[in-house]
């Protein structure tokens, strides 16, 4: 049986998720590194394709502990 492959965040989206909760509970703006959290994107992807037995858990684990 075939992986169904996810729908990845982009980072667009997190940036416009991060501009909306800073506006409702207050905060700096913007984003301290760019590659910081393009890497932090990335990590899930990589362990998609490196990990046959991965679970959508486990993917979105892995966008927790990158994106904190």
């Amino acid at each position: 049986m075939k992986k169904r492959t996810p729908i990845w965040m982009l980072a667009s989206v997190v940036k416009a998720v991060h501009q909306e909760l800073i506006a409702t509970h207050g905060g700096l703006p913007g984003i301290r590194d760019e590659a910081l959290l393009e890497s932090a994107l990335a990590r899930p992807l990589n362990l998609f394709a490196y990990t046959p037995a991965v679970s959508m858990a486990e993917l979105a684990a892995c966008y927790s502990v990158g994106l904190a």
